[in-house]
């Protein structure tokens, strides 16, 4: 359940990631994601993956990102996602075919961890979207 005070939470969360450069298993799409979840809500979804080092050693041990929000959230249509709500959106650079991400605070553009930054999609161009309550 998302806490009191959660939006300043999502703010906060967007503006730490904003110009951190990719790296695995610290500032990926998977823990990306974790932290706006644990900001809103208090819940650490990361804590129960283990440290990889690579996409290969991602891959193996999370599984398919496409589905593994279902374990936790709700789908929603994309059109219907909000503001701090999980995205998958499709990205042919990674052996996932596409990376988890999460909704902007403004809530018409999702994010996820590029190269040197955070980088933004249109919320319409995700393929799922999953409701964090």
């Amino acid at each position: 359940m998302r806490q009191p005070g959660w939006e300043g939470r999502l703010t906060e969360a967007f503006n730490a990631a904003e110009n951190l450069p990719f790296f695995w298993s610290k500032n990926d799409c998977v823990t990306f994601s974790a932290s706006v979840v644990k900001a809103m809500t208090g819940v650490d979804l990361y804590e129960s993956w283990y440290e990889y080092r690579n996409e290969e050693e991602a891959l193996a041990i999370i599984g398919d990102l496409k589905t593994y929000p279902d374990n936790y959230f709700a789908r929603v249509p994309p059109s219907f996602a909000q503001r701090g709500d999980l995205v998958w959106f499709p990205d042919n650079t990674n052996a996932f075919g596409g990376s988890l991400g999460a909704v902007a605070p403004g809530g018409a553009r999702a994010a996820s961890p590029g190269c040197d930054r955070l980088a933004y999609v249109p919320v319409l161009s995700c393929e799922h979207a999953w409701r964090v309550e």
